[in-house]
Protein backbone atom coordinates (compact mmCIF):
# COMPACT_ATOMS: atom_id res chain seq x y z
CA UNK A 1 0.00 0.00 0.00
CA UNK A 2 1.41 3.57 -0.59
CA UNK A 3 1.11 6.19 1.46
CA UNK A 4 -0.04 8.95 1.03
CA UNK A 5 3.31 11.12 1.66
CA UNK A 6 5.56 8.76 -1.35
CA UNK A 7 7.58 10.42 -3.54
CA UNK A 8 4.64 11.69 -6.10
CA UNK A 9 3.10 13.73 -3.70
CA UNK A 10 5.37 16.55 -4.36
CA UNK A 11 4.09 16.13 -8.31
CA UNK A 12 1.11 16.13 -7.62
CA UNK A 13 -1.59 17.72 -5.81
CA UNK A 14 -3.92 15.05 -3.70
CA UNK A 15 -7.45 16.92 -2.66
CA UNK A 16 -8.05 15.79 0.95
CA UNK A 17 -11.71 15.69 2.67
CA UNK A 18 -12.00 17.12 6.10
CA UNK A 19 -10.43 14.08 8.08
CA UNK A 20 -7.51 14.43 5.56
CA UNK A 21 -8.01 11.20 3.71
CA UNK A 22 -7.55 11.14 0.47
CA UNK A 23 -11.28 11.95 -1.75
CA UNK A 24 -12.06 10.36 -5.38
CA UNK A 25 -14.99 12.33 -5.11
CA UNK A 26 -13.11 15.38 -4.04
CA UNK A 27 -10.87 15.05 -6.94
CA UNK A 28 -13.30 14.41 -9.37
CA UNK A 29 -15.56 17.09 -8.23
CA UNK A 30 -13.22 19.54 -8.82
CA UNK A 31 -12.15 18.69 -12.29
CA UNK A 32 -15.85 18.54 -13.13
CA UNK A 33 -15.75 22.09 -11.64
CA UNK A 34 -12.76 23.38 -13.88
CA UNK A 35 -13.86 21.48 -17.06
CA UNK A 36 -17.37 23.23 -16.78
CA UNK A 37 -15.60 26.67 -16.13
CA UNK A 38 -13.69 26.21 -19.44
CA UNK A 39 -16.61 25.25 -21.11
CA UNK A 40 -18.56 28.24 -20.02
CA UNK A 41 -15.48 30.92 -20.86
CA UNK A 42 -15.40 29.01 -24.28
CA UNK A 43 -19.11 29.34 -25.15
CA UNK A 44 -19.35 32.68 -24.20
CA UNK A 45 -16.20 34.00 -26.20
CA UNK A 46 -18.27 34.46 -29.72
CA UNK A 47 -20.60 36.77 -27.81
CA UNK A 48 -17.85 39.19 -27.35
CA UNK A 49 -16.30 39.08 -30.52
CA UNK A 50 -17.75 41.27 -33.11
CA UNK A 51 -19.55 39.11 -36.15
CA UNK A 52 -20.68 40.70 -39.38
CA UNK A 53 -23.37 39.15 -41.71
CA UNK A 54 -21.87 37.83 -44.84
CA UNK A 55 -23.28 40.62 -46.73
CA UNK A 56 -20.97 43.20 -45.01
CA UNK A 57 -17.92 40.87 -44.50
CA UNK A 58 -17.75 40.74 -48.50
CA UNK A 59 -18.52 44.74 -48.65
CA UNK A 60 -15.71 45.47 -46.36
CA UNK A 61 -13.21 42.97 -48.41
CA UNK A 62 -14.14 45.06 -51.58
CA UNK A 63 -13.38 48.65 -49.47
CA UNK A 64 -10.38 46.99 -48.58
CA UNK A 65 -9.37 45.79 -51.91
CA UNK A 66 -10.42 49.69 -52.97
CA UNK A 67 -8.07 51.43 -50.31
CA UNK A 68 -5.15 48.88 -50.92
CA UNK A 69 -5.29 49.80 -54.56
CA UNK A 70 -3.49 53.17 -54.15
CA UNK A 71 -4.10 53.85 -58.42
CA UNK A 72 -7.56 54.41 -56.74
CA UNK A 73 -9.09 57.82 -57.67
CA UNK A 74 -9.29 60.25 -54.80
CA UNK A 75 -13.20 60.12 -55.11
CA UNK A 76 -13.16 56.29 -54.38
CA UNK A 77 -10.32 56.41 -51.65
CA UNK A 78 -12.21 58.91 -49.85
CA UNK A 79 -15.21 57.01 -49.70
CA UNK A 80 -14.14 54.19 -48.92
CA UNK A 81 -12.55 55.16 -45.83
CA UNK A 82 -15.75 57.03 -44.97
CA UNK A 83 -17.58 53.51 -45.90
CA UNK A 84 -15.03 51.77 -43.96
CA UNK A 85 -15.39 53.58 -40.49
CA UNK A 86 -19.34 53.51 -40.59
CA UNK A 87 -19.08 49.65 -40.99
CA UNK A 88 -15.96 49.59 -38.03
CA UNK A 89 -17.92 52.29 -35.83
CA UNK A 90 -19.97 49.57 -34.34
CA UNK A 91 -17.55 47.41 -32.99
CA UNK A 92 -15.89 49.96 -31.31
CA UNK A 93 -16.53 53.81 -31.85
CA UNK A 94 -12.49 55.08 -31.48
CA UNK A 95 -11.84 53.71 -34.88
CA UNK A 96 -14.25 56.30 -36.19
CA UNK A 97 -11.40 58.49 -35.57
CA UNK A 98 -8.42 57.43 -38.01
CA UNK A 99 -10.27 56.42 -40.28
CA UNK A 100 -12.30 59.97 -41.08
CA UNK A 101 -9.29 61.61 -40.52
CA UNK A 102 -7.64 59.42 -43.29
CA UNK A 103 -11.17 60.30 -45.41
CA UNK A 104 -11.09 63.98 -44.64
CA UNK A 105 -7.18 64.24 -45.32
CA UNK A 106 -7.72 62.53 -49.54
CA UNK A 107 -11.02 64.50 -49.69
CA UNK A 108 -8.58 67.78 -48.71
CA UNK A 109 -5.69 67.01 -50.77
CA UNK A 110 -8.02 66.08 -53.71
CA UNK A 111 -9.99 69.37 -53.64
CA UNK A 112 -6.96 71.44 -53.86
CA UNK A 113 -6.79 70.08 -57.31
CA UNK A 114 -8.51 71.52 -60.48
CA UNK A 115 -11.55 69.11 -60.33
CA UNK A 116 -15.19 68.86 -62.91
CA UNK A 117 -17.98 69.65 -60.52
CA UNK A 118 -19.05 65.68 -60.19
CA UNK A 119 -15.72 65.17 -58.55
CA UNK A 120 -15.80 68.07 -56.05
CA UNK A 121 -19.60 67.31 -55.34
CA UNK A 122 -18.44 63.74 -54.41
CA UNK A 123 -15.19 64.82 -52.57
CA UNK A 124 -17.16 67.39 -50.97
CA UNK A 125 -19.81 64.57 -50.11
CA UNK A 126 -16.75 62.94 -48.13
CA UNK A 127 -15.49 65.21 -46.72
CA UNK A 128 -18.50 66.65 -44.80
CA UNK A 129 -19.51 63.02 -43.57
CA UNK A 130 -16.25 62.55 -42.13
CA UNK A 131 -15.95 65.39 -40.14
CA UNK A 132 -19.92 65.01 -39.19
CA UNK A 133 -18.58 61.30 -37.88
CA UNK A 134 -15.75 63.06 -36.20
CA UNK A 135 -18.59 65.29 -34.57
CA UNK A 136 -20.40 61.92 -33.52
CA UNK A 137 -17.73 60.20 -31.81
CA UNK A 138 -16.26 63.57 -29.67
CA UNK A 139 -20.23 63.55 -28.90
CA UNK A 140 -20.58 60.46 -27.30
CA UNK A 141 -17.40 60.90 -25.51
CA UNK A 142 -19.08 63.99 -23.77
CA UNK A 143 -16.91 66.48 -25.58
CA UNK A 144 -19.92 68.69 -26.63
CA UNK A 145 -17.61 71.71 -27.74
CA UNK A 146 -15.36 70.04 -30.26
CA UNK A 147 -18.43 67.85 -31.55
CA UNK A 148 -20.53 71.22 -32.41
CA UNK A 149 -17.08 72.71 -34.09
CA UNK A 150 -17.36 69.52 -36.22
CA UNK A 151 -20.90 69.64 -36.67
CA UNK A 152 -21.22 73.11 -37.58
CA UNK A 153 -17.98 72.45 -40.34
CA UNK A 154 -20.10 69.53 -41.70
CA UNK A 155 -22.92 71.63 -42.12
CA UNK A 156 -20.98 74.43 -43.89
CA UNK A 157 -19.89 71.62 -46.12
CA UNK A 158 -23.42 70.29 -47.05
Amino acid sequence: MISPKNKFTSNYKIILNKNSEFSYTNYYISWIKFIISILLILISLPSFSQSYSKKKQDKLDSLYRIVSNKNNHDTSLAEAWLSISEILYVSNLDTLIPLCKKSKSIAEEALLKNNSKKVKKSLLKSLGGSINNLGYVYSKHGEVSIALKYYNQSLQIY
